[in-house]
């Protein structure tokens, strides 16, 4: 093997890792920046709401692409790989989790 081989399997984790750290610093500034961290999810027949006290968005079953499907958490994938929103599981009850998993699928969304 070459040495380009070694170079990339020396590299590409550390490119991984500050992807990682970009991210995670973004992700905690704008929490720091938040002045009520506290999300309001409205589930329903034809949409989900996500509310704080700045901003509200809705969008119809369809604009999801995937939900990944955890025992504590959904993460709900809009527009892209990289765009999605959290919720937590325990709050929502078995019912209400798997309303959310029907319309994602019903819509064309695939649920993992």
């Amino acid at each position: 093997m070459g040495d380009g081989f070694w170079w990339l399997i020396t590299i590409l984790p550390i490119v991984y890792a500050l992807i990682w750290v970009r991210y995670y610093l973004q992700v905690t500034k704008i929490s720091d920046e938040m002045p009520d961290r506290h999300v309001t999810v409205h589930v329903e027949a034809e949409s989900i709401t996500f509310q704080t006290s700045e901003h509200t968005s809705t969008m119809k079953w369809s604009l999801i692409k995937k939900l990944w499907s955890f025992p504590d958490v959904l993460l709900v994938f809009t527009y892209g790989r990289w765009n999605y929103s959290m919720i937590p599981v325990a709050p929502l009850g078995e019912e209400l989790r798997r309303f959310i998993e029907d319309k994602v699928k019903e819509h064309g969304g695939k649920v993992v």
